[in-house]
């Protein structure tokens, strides 16, 4: 980032089911700009990759349109019950 900004984090908890929970939080400065799908794409390749992890999760309130839209670009799809 430009002057050595932090832009934001994405983090995965890995289970032993070759499942990982993702999450990402993208400060407001540099919000609606792709950082948020662009790193979490990078980081689940590496896990698929680096652990062999094959399914991701992640959790979402329905009133946060734009995670929800992250989410979608990544290809996640709403669970059923």
């Amino acid at each position: 980032m430009p002057g050595g900004a932090l832009a934001g984090f994405v983090q995965a908890t890995v289970l032993p089911s070759n499942t990982a929970w993702v999450a990402y939080v993208v400060g407001r400065a540099f919000q609606r700009r792709g950082y948020a799908v662009c790193a979490t794409r990078a980081m689940m390749g590496c896990l698929v990759h680096d652990l062999g992890v094959a399914r991701f999760l992640a959790s979402v309130e329905r009133e946060n349109a734009a995670s929800l839209a992250v989410l979608a670009r990544l290809a996640f799809r709403p669970a059923t019950a």
